[in-house]
């Protein structure tokens, strides 16, 4: 890709969180997002970049950061935009084709297979309630939903086409699950959820057969910790090479608390981080 797509930039990692990307013009423009910025609720805007300059603008140290609006600024887009993406309005009530996160998770005869980024109809069925329905043309399934299971839907302009249908990211509250052909909705379990809940499973049932869950579970935490350009901080790093040879070597626990070693450093200031990486770690 030759920009940044905002929906990666999530730095600073101790700063930025609940970030949900309202416009973006992609290629050589800008994106606008509402985030969480130190806990508290703010507006970020970012040049998204071009084929010269990829990172876009701001950056520090060659990561894509966000400049924080001030709030005099960001009432007033605020007052333009909407203070709850998750209500039909008419910024968004145009959508009808639309990506689900976080992705659905497949899973065939017991075991996880690769997720898949598919493009959904979306037919709104009650406007004043905020129910609609989903439809996967790949799969033939559909799903209707509840104005509690969404958290936003939000425009996707890079994906329109001219005459072509309005594209949208719709954000749930609940995980979609594709199980041997049958389709469900979950509660929403974090990466920690999950590691804590293999952790017990581990406990209680040995680990005969469960080395590549583990390894799953350390190439998503790679994802998911990594910048824009894929790359991870180097104490984060540390802690996930460290997960992969303990799995070589049949140290499953183990690995899974590296693993959440690596999701827990990489919430800490830059100045805890780089003390605790370069003095308090060997």
């Amino acid at each position: 890709m030759r920009f940044t797509n905002p929906e990666s930039v999530l730095s600073p990692k101790g700063s930025v969180s609940d970030l949900r990307v309202l416009l973006n013009t992609a290629e050589g423009g800008w994106a606008l997002a509402a985030m969480k910025w130190d806990g508290v609720d703010s507006l970020g805007i970012r040049w998204n970049g071009h084929a010269d300059n990829p990172i876009g603008n701001p950056q520090s140290r060659g990561i894509p950061t966000w400049f924080v609006i001030p709030e005099e600024i960001a009432s007033v887009l605020r007052a333009k935009f909407g203070d709850s993406l998750g209500d039909l309005t008419d910024q968004n009530a145009d959508i009808t084709r639309v990506r689900v996160r976080p992705l659905p998770h497949r899973i065939w005869r017991g075991d996880s297979q690769e997720n898949i980024d598919d493009e959904w109809v979306l037919s709104v069925t009650d406007r004043s309630r905020g129910t609609m329905e989903i439809m996967n043309p790949r799969t033939g399934h559909f799903l209707a939903l509840h104005r509690s299971h969404v958290k936003a839907l939000t425009r996707d302009t890079v994906s329109d086409k001219p005459n072509g249908p309005k594209h949208g990211l719709l954000e749930l509250t609940v995980q979609v699950v594709f199980e041997d052909g049958h389709i469900k909705l979950e509660p929403l379990q974090t990466l920690n959820d999950r590691i804590a809940e293999l952790f017990a499973e581990l406990w209680e049932a040995g680990y005969d057969n469960q080395h590549e869950r583990v390894l799953a579970l350390i190439h998503e935490c790679r994802a998911d910790l990594a910048n824009a350009a894929g790359e991870l901080g180097p104490w984060e790093a540390h802690e996930l090479n460290y997960a992969e040879t303990a799995v070589h070597i049949n140290f499953l626990r183990l690995a899974l608390a590296a693993v959440e070693k690596a999701i827990a450093v990489s919430k800490l200031s830059r100045e805890e981080y780089e003390y605790g990486f370069n003095y308090g770690h060997t």
